[in-house]
């Protein structure tokens, strides 16, 4: 039986990405920002997918970056924006799979979802 790891490496690399097998799960590139997919063999119908690092978080801004983090939470479904154990901004859309996903519908879409997240971002606090 095919991991749920290897299944998206597969449909990654259908896609003409390159994704990268990492420890936590897949790195890949898409439109000049790097992504995450993070896999837990415990729960393989759980789905990761990550746009880490997009803004630096420092004493001076971190209020601001919170306020910003919260609205994009609010406001933009399935999307988790959050400062990371490093001190800077990612954001997580996070999905519960059935048992056969269509990563042609799934993927797409967060990766969507992830991009007008930072988008949003960006204008929640005014950059």
């Amino acid at each position: 039986m095919i991991s749920r790891k290897e299944e998206l490496l597969t449909y990654l690399r259908q896609q003409g990405l390159q994704p990268q097998e990492e420890e936590f799960g897949i790195f890949f590139r898409y439109q000049m920002l790097n992504f995450l997919i993070f896999t837990d063999d415990e729960d393989p119908l759980y789905l990761r997918l990550v746009l880490p690092g997009i803004m630096d978080v420092d004493k001076n801004n971190r209020d601001d970056v919170l306020e910003a983090c919260n609205r994009v939470t609010c406001d933009v479904k399935v999307a988790k924006c959050f400062i990371s154990d490093n001190n800077d901004v990612w954001i997580a859309c996070e999905q519960l799979l059935d048992q056969d996903p269509k990563y042609e519908d799934i993927l797409p879409r967060s990766l969507r979802i992830l991009m007008g997240s930072q988008q949003a971002f960006f204008e929640a606090i005014g950059a």
